[in-house]
């Protein structure tokens, strides 16, 4: 049997790493197009989906989501005026956006090597500098296999800070023996020590899951602790997911709990400041 199946939708998908917000304008462009052929074929199209992978509002690369948006919303009152397209109904699909900044990831240094940058830098002019490749305990099949997705290299710092100055080039590579596990292939960070903790931003999107790939097995997932910040403070508590299981609060007499703690309030502040 034959069953002939109508579509009803047209769908834009620009990667989250766009270096311009020109290009959101042509995807909606090019499905206007693919609007008038189908009904130059005797079909309404009548959904018209920007996509996903929208960047969260702490999002300190690239594009902005008010760029996005902007951009969005001028490309569907141009080529989608209401009178032509009366009854068009516009979604999208912004997990990305609500689901990256409520997230941060801990990490730990597990081992450090000591090379020559210009191997990172592929500069030559970088030669006789200090480089190093750090190894941490998570990498590209966990939580860090979102770089595929979104086409971004996730941003972290250290979570103690001593003073140092960001002149020192930098790897970072997770805990497997695969070429591939990559977290961050280029960077700056002041001289870090086994066992020295490092704090990645954004990481609620596209980190769960990862492992599927990596024939070694599955690797341990990381811990979940929820906190809510009230702004003076940080309150860890506990929550319970759709599923019944719960998780247990991080105890806040921890040296860890305590300094993430503080790293937020103090970003919190720098981020009032400057608005």
């Amino acid at each position: 049997l034959l069953f002939r199946l109508w579509a009803t939708i047209f769908s834009l998908s620009v990667r989250a790493d766009a270096p311009s917000p020109a290009i959101f304008s042509y995807a909606v462009a090019q499905c206007r197009r693919l609007f008038d052929i189908a009904v130059e074929m005797g079909h309404e199209m009548s959904v018209l989906d920007v996509g996903d992978g929208f960047p969260s509002v702490t999002n300190a690369y690239g594009l902005s989501f008010g760029q996005v948006a902007r951009a969005l919303s001028g490309a569907v009152s141009l080529f989608f005026p209401q009178e032509r397209f009366p009854h068009l109904r516009v979604i999208a699909e912004p997990g990305a956006y609500f689901a990256s900044s409520p997230y941060l990831l801990v990490t730990r240094v597990v081992d450090k090597r000591l090379i020559d940058a210009s191997l990172l830098t592929s500069d030559e002019t970088d030669a006789g500098t200090v480089g190093y490749v750090y190894q941490i305990n998570e990498g590209f099949y966990g939580a860090f296999g979102c770089r595929l997705i979104t086409g971004r290299n996730p941003r972290c710092s250290p979570l103690i800070a001593f003073g140092e100055k960001l002149n020192t080039y930098a790897a970072v590579y997770g805990p497997t023996t695969c070429d591939t596990d990559v977290v961050l292939p280029l960077t700056r960070l002041p001289p870090l020590q086994v066992g020295d903790w490092l704090v990645w931003y954004d990481m609620g999107a596209y980190t769960m899951g990862n492992c599927e790939t990596l024939k070694e097995g599955e690797l341990r997932s990381a811990a979940i602790h929820y906190f809510e910040n009230t702004g003076s403070r940080i309150d860890f508590v506990n929550c319970e997911s759709p599923k019944s299981t719960s998780y247990p609060a991080i105890n806040k007499d921890d040296e860890l709990a305590a300094t993430v703690a503080n790293v937020l309030i103090n970003d919190n502040s720098e981020s009032e400041e400057k608005n």
